[in-house]
This record gives structure tokens, sequence and C-alpha cells, in this order.
């Protein structure tokens, strides 16, 4: 739709409406040459523009938009509504209707960040990351997701185990928080490339990373804004962060089978419980057998004892009261 609007800031989406400017893709090569319009293809990543107040859910609440202005996000082929003004073009989405994001990542050392990159000034990735790394244990490997409403929070943690020279790499963690949208294969190819290039660029063997001040690597920063633009939003970088992870197998594998281990020595404990736990049910029916047995026989022990008493007592009466009035033996005895 063509509007009359001098500038698009006069446009305020309604509900969860957001406003999104599709990035264009380059027409130039590195070596200057342009390319025909034919060849170019449309990119499917989009700058947020502007986000309406969100929409409203069946008690009336607000639901607050998932994406904030300044973000980038990818966007269906087709849909949404076309805006144009001048000669820029726009579009407005449902919120439901944008693919995914890659919202923030880091590199850090135990609980201390090193560098990190965040699509946006409303990222929260220091508070997400102050929450997740003092939760990781570094004497082992980890390879691990949190989830965050719509969003996932991937990381990978070394361990001294990794770095047998004994280099403080061990306490590093490569982390990245992602829409769900998005998988667990292209944000962990993300995190194996980063933590390649973090390693090649900071040897281990040359930097203690235990003394390096709170982003005391911010000169990586670029490195993960370029990784998170290329990985996150072309084919390409999909297909190089899923090879990554093709390549991490071995080591994946040896986690799992690790973690197999822990079930089955799990499962075996479980067979234990439940085996003593028949074992219980059936002593528990032997005992209430028995205990119904024993409260009949007590029952019937106790009428035994009652009838008994009761025909004392009869016997008692009859004897007071015969020796009071006299027995019908002793008066026939008296009168002859």
């Amino acid at each position: 739709m063509t509007t009359a609007l001098k500038s698009i800031k006069s446009l305020a989406p309604l509900l969860d409406r957001i406003l999104v400017q599709r990035i264009k893709a380059e027409t130039k090569t590195a070596g200057g040459i342009f390319l025909p319009e034919s060849s170019v293809k449309e990119l499917n990543e989009a700058k947020v523009l502007a986000v309406g107040p969100g929409g409203l859910d069946k008690d009336g609440k607000r639901i607050a938009p998932s994406v904030v202005p300044g973000d980038k996000v990818l966007i269906p082929q087709y849909g949404g509504s076309p805006v144009k003004v001048g000669d820029e073009e726009y579009s407005l989405f449902r919120d439901h209707e944008l693919l995914a994001k890659i919202n923030d990542s880091c590199i850090a050392y135990r609980t201390t960040i090193l560098t990190e990159h965040t699509t946006s000034a409303s990222s929260q990735t220091s508070s997400l990351a102050s929450l997740i790394l003092p939760k990781i244990d570094h004497r082992t490997p980890q390879k691990l997701t949190y989830t965050h409403n719509q969003n996932f929070i991937h990381y990978i943690a070394d361990a001294p185990s990794d770095h047998p020279s004994g280099t403080s790499a061990g306490g590093l963690t490569y982390l990245v928080v992602a829409s769900s949208a998005f998988g667990r294969r292209i944000p962990f190819g993300y995190l194996v490339e980063i933590k390649n290039q973090f390693l090649a660029r900071y040897k281990p063997e040359d930097t203690d990373f235990a003394s390096l001040p709170p982003y005391g690597a911010a000169a990586f920063n670029s490195t993960l804004k370029g990784l998170m633009v290329s990985i996150g939003t072309t084919q390409a970088g999909k297909e190089d962060a899923i090879g990554n992870v093709q390549s991490e197998i071995e080591d994946v594998k040896g986690i799992m089978t690790q973690n197999i281990e822990r079930v089955l020595e799990r499962g075996e404990r479980i067979d234990l419980l439940v085996d003593k736990t028949d074992r219980l049910g059936v002593g528990a029916h032997d005992f209430r057998v028995r205990s119904r047995g024993l409260r009949r026989r007590m029952w019937w022990k106790n009428v035994k004892l009652m009838v008994l008493l009761g025909l004392t007592i009869v016997f008692l009466l009859y004897l007071f009261i015969g020796f009071g009035c006299g027995l019908p033996g002793k008066s026939d005895s008296t009168s002859l």
C-alpha cells in the first residue's frame, strides 16, 4: 500500500504489529563489479523500526512484543503488509509471523564477561549471563541449553581437561541466546566457530584469562557481531555452523556415552528400587492377610471369654440366691 506519509516515523504500529525494513543485498562484489538485478537475491533479514504495544490475551492482559526497535530479525519470504513511503519500502508483520532472531552472545572466564555483542540496546545478555555463569561447573566439559521464555540459552564450557597445558582457558564459557526457532545445531555451530577464532586470537599458552578485567577482550566484539550476522542470516553461514557441529560429533558422542552410562546406572538403581517396592507390596499384602486372620482369632477369643464370664456370673448368682433362700435339695431334706 502507498501512503501519503512524509516520514515512516509517523507510522505507529497497533497491537502486536511490527514495522520492519528488509535489509538490501549487496549489488556490488568485493572487486567492484556491479551485479545484475536478476542475480541479486532478496534477503530475509530485516531491521525492526517500530513495535506496537502488544496484543491482548484471553484475559485482556497485554502481551509484550518479543522484539524491540533496532533488532535484526528473519522474516518470511512472503507475507506481511507492504507499506511504501516515498521510494522506500517497509512491511508490517504480526509478532508471531517473525521467524527468528539471534539476540546476544558473550565469552566469559568463570563469571567475568570478557567480550560481548548485543543486537539492541535493550538486550539483557549481561543479566542473563550473570544468572547462568555461576551455575556452570568447569570440572568437566559441558554443552548445555537452558530455556528462557521463547529463547534458548546455549553454552559450551571448557574444563582443564580440554587444555592439558594447565592454562586458565579451562574456565572459559562461550554463550549465545537464540530464538527457539533456530534449534540447537546452528547456535552450537556458531559457538564452536567463535571458540576456535577466540582461541586463535588469544592463545591459551600466552594469555592468562583469569587476570583479564571485565570486557578485557572487547576487541573481539566485532568478530562476534560478524559471525552472528553471517551464521544467523545466511544459508552459507548456517551450513558452516552445521559443519562445525558435525566436526564435533566425536566429542558429543563421548559426552552422550557418559550421559548414557549415568542413565543406565540410574536405571539399575531404579530397577532395584522397583524390586524393593514390589517386595514391600507383597510384604504389606501378607501383613494385611495375617493381621486380618489374627483379628478374627482375637475376636472369637474375646467372644468365648465373654460367654464364659457370663456363664460364671450366672452360676455365682445362682449359688448366692440358693444359699440365701435355700437350695431345693436342702429344703427337701429338712422336711423329712
